[in-house]
């Protein structure tokens, strides 16, 4: 049964850890993000979303959000 839940985290420091979010093995389950700022400047963040297994790095992905608007 998928259940569906969602919460508001505010980012105050450019090194946050959400989690940790664990599975079963051979478990998928989606994950979906949404990030929004009320940034005017133009300004990237990286945003790395990590996949570790007993405490070592085996996959992610890099997302690069950028804010304010292009001209």
């Amino acid at each position: 049964v998928l259940k569906k839940s969602s919460r508001r985290i505010t980012l105050n420091s450019p090194e946050v850890r959400l989690g940790p979010i664990r599975y079963k093995p051979l478990q998928e389950q989606a994950i979906s993000f949404s990030i929004s700022s009320t940034s005017e400047q133009q300004v990237e963040y990286p945003i790395d979303v990590v996949q570790l297994s007993n405490g070592d790095v085996v996959g992610g992905i890099r997302y690069i959000v950028r804010t304010g608007r292009s001209e």
